[in-house]
């Protein structure tokens, strides 16, 4: 692959809207993976990459603070390197990432992408090749992503979700973003099926590049439970990672300037438990709680800088 189709690949698939940016991206994400991977193994997938390209695995080689094992760090803290190296926001900088490593992935032998894998925590690994794997779910620049319509027959229950915080499309109160407290906003719900086994809440923004972002997973809900405080894990709750490699919540933080995004939470009652990775993205959830769904309801927030 030369540099040009590399590069035409990330603008594509990132939807970034020039060349320069694309650039910026692949440097900002190489250089973050060259500091994480081992001195040896950043040789070898720059080896089979484009000269232009190669360059940012190898530059973190003139920094004598990185030793040749590579620095540990989690999936937040890598992204948030690239974020500081790119000069973008947290969730721009994960979408951009992961198209970047969507391509080096084609670029290079199977094998050398393994164990680059390999060699990253389970967290980052997952988080850093979705985009590799076609988890992420399409999105057209300029369309507004729709949340994934549930079928007509789980609706037949009357499971309603509400906050004493907001109402339904309404503005998330900052306490609840990253702006200020970042707490997780207080919950209510009621109506649960009696046959219900665990309840699921998935909180995504579904206005971003890439189509969502998530910000909260939590499995195992309680059945029986009405609902949470504020800052609170739903009862009998496991919290996934989420879009910001934490576990748990993490609030609202869109870039300045654009039109409100839209957060919504999902709250399913499963007939069944379901299993999922560590960090799923919110088209995993979906597909999950699909075939053991018994009834849903969705609460939307509004926020915006």
């Amino acid at each position: 692959m030369r540099h040009e189709e590399f590069t035409g690949q990330v603008q594509s698939r990132a939807r970034l809207d020039s060349r320069g940016a694309a650039e910026r991206a692949t440097r900002a994400t190489l250089e973050t993976l060259a500091e994480r991977i081992p001195a040896g193994l950043a040789e070898k997938l720059a080896a089979q990459l484009p000269h232009e390209i190669a360059e940012h695995l190898r530059r973190i080689e003139k920094a004598p603070d990185v030793p040749a094992t590579g620095v540990h760090m989690s999936a937040h803290e890598f992204f948030e390197r690239v974020a500081q190296r790119e000069e973008k926001n947290f969730p721009k900088a994960v979408h951009h990432a992961r198209s970047v490593i969507e391509v080096v992935a084609e670029a290079v032998q199977g094998s050398v992408t393994a164990k680059v894998r390999d060699c990253l925590d389970d967290e980052l690994a997952t988080s850093l090749f979705a985009g590799s794997t076609g988890s992420a779910p399409s999105h057209r620049p300029g369309v507004r992503h729709q949340p994934p319509q549930r079928k007509e027959e789980s609706r037949k229950t009357a499971l309603k979700l509400e906050s004493s915080a907001f109402e339904d499309h309404h503005r998330l109160p900052p306490r609840y973003t990253e702006d200020a407290g970042n707490v997780s906003p207080p919950l209510a719900w009621s109506g649960v099926p009696d046959e219900a086994t665990e309840l699921v809440l998935l909180c995504e923004d579904v206005d971003v590049p890439s189509g969502s972002f998530v910000h909260w997973t939590v499995v195992g809900i309680n059945p029986h439970s009405r609902g949470m405080e504020a800052g609170q894990t739903p009862p009998g709750g496991t919290a996934l990672v989420n879009g910001f490699g934490r576990r748990g919540w993490s609030g609202p933080n869109p870039p300045p300037g654009e039109q409100p995004h839209r957060y919504v939470f999902h709250l399913y009652a499963l007939a069944e438990p379901c299993v999922l990775p560590d960090f799923p993205s919110a088209e995993e959830v979906h597909e999950a709680v699909e075939r053991r769904e018994l009834a849903d309801s969705t609460l939307v927030g509004l926020y915006q800088h």
